[in-house]
């Protein structure tokens, strides 16, 4: 992230013996713009499979208020909003919101799906993490029948940096879990890196 633009990439994948039994992958890249303190995204990419092979995305056109998204070959538009992000944004979005406890509502794309979502934020709680204890504030997706939800919990003394992440199955079930075991925060040279 720099002063104009940004990019989030993440990538997660089973390890250990549930990597032999269930390998699964997961990678997300996430660009946009910086305006006034705010993340604005333009491209959301999404590869998700035994092999990361299953691919979706999503294209935001703030100045047609549409945003196109779905599976390649089979994608859909649908009009944006002010609160319109894509899910890996929305995790660094998180801390220029209100994250007082109670309810906000976003509209979210995670590739496959463009929708209204409500999150409940929490009291803060003190979290054990590989890389010690925590203060965070958890944020977690409001669950609907039949489909997948998350969970964050985002650490105020380290930038508000997202620290655990629960994705959850369609019966609310834990699919996966990242949880931070180191931080580092750099800035960004020329070379990128």
């Amino acid at each position: 992230i720099d002063k104009a633009s940004y990019r989030l990439t993440s990538f997660s994948e089973t390890t250990g013996l549930v990597g032999l039994f269930k390998p699964y992958q997961y990678a997300y890249v996430a660009e946009g713009r910086v305006e006034a303190g705010t993340l604005r995204p333009e491209t959301f990419t999404v590869r998700r499979g035994r092999e990361g092979e299953r691919q979706a995305g999503a294209r935001f056109d703030w100045a047609s208020g549409q945003i196109t998204y779905g599976r390649l070959g089979s994608q859909r538009k649908a009009p944006l909003d002010a609160s319109s992000y894509d899910l890996l944004t929305l995790f660094y979005q998180l801390p220029h919101m209100r994250l007082t406890p109670g309810r906000v509502q976003v509209s979210i794309t995670t590739g496959t799906r463009f929708a209204t979502y409500q999150l409940d934020v929490g009291a803060e709680e003190m979290l054990e993490l590989p890389i010690g204890t925590l203060r965070t504030i958890p944020v977690k997706q409001v669950r609907r029948p039949g489909e997948e939800s998350i969970e964050v919990w985002l650490a105020p003394e380290q930038r508000h940096l997202p620290v655990r992440i629960r994705f959850l199955d369609e019966e609310g079930q834990l699919m996966v879990e990242q949880l931070a075991t180191r931080i580092a925060v750099g800035t960004v040279g020329a070379d990128g890196r």
